[in-house]
């Protein structure tokens, strides 16, 4: 319960009522407003998510090789400049939902998107406030990596209409298997090493949202295609 409390105490647990809040709102909006062309804004947006998320990697990582174990629950005060990068660009990610609604892209908006983006910035707030440790920032780490892909595909998508569709199934498959190490650590680490449950569950968590995505958007979509086909 602890954990818990101290996440309603952070700052950005006012930022993610807020954020639920908007969303709300934001279904009035398309009734009252004609959708935005934002191609500009969000290239710019996703090159800035990109070099925030390679920033907070590399120095996160800097961090890690300092230490003696990667388990050491410690603080590092790299690592925690590390996390500190890495909260920001939260912040700025909830854009994506910004431009979403700006643009009448509804549909996009699903509980996965709320889900993943709410509860991100609440635990890289928490990370940074009382846990900058090697564990959490190698987690981290890999979620920022990832972002790399995932923000260089939404640029090129931005300004070309003719990006592949596959390599939008491939980086599901990478946050797939993002989340299959990050319950690995998160598992051997609360088995050895004294760790919260609450990293379990909530890779988990992502891990099951993320397969049923990957399973209805990919595996039931070519089921159907291939039966029209033939």
């Amino acid at each position: 319960m602890k954990f818990l409390h101290d996440v309603s105490l952070l700052p950005s647990c006012k930022v993610v009522a807020l954020y639920i809040g908007f969303l709300a709102c934001g279904l009035f909006w398309r009734k009252f407003s004609s959708a935005f062309s934002l191609k500009k804004i969000m290239l710019i947006h996703n090159i800035v998510c990109i070099n925030l998320s390679l920033a907070s990697a590399f120095v996160i990582i800097s961090g890690i090789v300092q230490c003696r174990c990667l388990f050491e629950m410690k603080g590092n005060s790299t690592v925690k400049r590390g996390l500190q990068i890495y909260l920001f660009s939260k912040y700025v990610e909830l854009f994506d939902t910004v431009f979403m609604v700006l643009r009448h892209k509804q549909r996009q908006i699903t509980f996965l998107h709320v889900y993943h983006h709410s509860s991100i910035l609440l635990l890289g707030d928490y990370a940074y406030a009382y846990a900058p440790w090697p564990p959490i920032g190698a987690l981290i780490a890999l979620n920022s990596l990832v972002h790399v892909f995932l923000y260089s595909y939404y640029a090129c998508t931005a300004v070309l209409s003719s990006v592949s569709h596959i390599w939008k199934k491939r980086l599901t498959q990478l946050q797939i298997l993002q989340f299959m190490l990050g319950l690995m650590e998160c598992t051997f680490g609360y088995l050895y090493h004294g760790f919260c449950i609450y990293g379990i569950i909530y890779g988990f968590s992502m891990l099951i949202l993320f397969s049923n995505f990957y399973y209805f958007a990919y595996v039931v979509a070519n089921k159907k295609t291939n039966k029209k086909n033939t």
